[in-house]
């Protein structure tokens, strides 16, 4: 099978994967059919994070019997070449001198033991496309909530970071939001919650140009 390299560019990372577009390294010169569309998912060198052939047992076993497929984005397990790793942490490293990166991100690197990826489809938006994030955590009570609990559990993490910071719980502002308003019968409310959450991703950082 002919072979064809690539560059990687940062495009984004959360608590447990870094995740990087895949571009060409000859400008114009298509990528093969495989990786058409495709983002590289690696996961961080984290002790609670599980290795990611048990993340795809677990995607294919748990997750796909539940939902239409239509409705999944696919994910390929991948192997990835020795050394890659390593090589992709002195680039992170370097994104934090220039300020790309995070500052919080910035003690988290690559699991340089493990020998897979997942290759997954990109669902950027583009143009006139807006993309909004819904994690199922935030439609479920927090298990570890008292039985006479009043707020979500985003709305309770909120709270008790305020009074950490000496601010009054009670405070409330346009620009936040219940998760549990996006499942509201009032209409308005709906869209008040919709509308808070496209203003605060207006402020998010803008994914990294640099290769």
């Amino acid at each position: 099978m002919p072979t064809q390299s690539i560059r990687l560019q940062y495009l984004n990372e959360g608590n447990a994967n870094v995740v990087f577009r895949i571009i060409p390294s000859i400008d114009r010169q298509p990528l093969p059919d495989f990786l058409q569309g495709r983002l590289l998912r690696l996961r961080k060198d984290k002790s609670f994070i599980r290795p990611v052939q048990e993340q795809y047992a677990a995607f294919h076993d748990q997750f796909v019997p539940l939902f239409h497929a239509r409705n999944l984005v696919e994910q390929d397990l991948v192997r990835i070449g020795p050394g890659l790793a390593d090589v992709l942490n002195k680039f992170l490293r370097q994104l934090e001198i220039s300020g790309v990166r995070l500052q919080s991100r910035h003690a988290d690197t690559l699991a340089t033991n493990e020998p897979y990826g997942f290759l997954t489809t990109d669902m950027t938006a583009r143009g006139e496309q807006f993309q909004l994030e819904l994690k199922p955590k935030w439609l479920l009570q927090s298990p570890d909530a008292p039985e006479d609990a009043v707020r979500c559990r985003t709305c309770a993490l909120r709270a008790r970071r305020k009074m950490l910071k000496s601010i009054h719980a009670a405070t409330f502002n346009s620009a936040e939001y219940c998760p549990l308003g996006l499942l509201s019968h009032d209409a308005l409310e709906r869209r008040r919650v919709f509308q808070a959450v496209a203003h605060k991703n207006k402020h998010l950082p803008k994914e990294a140009g640099k290769s």
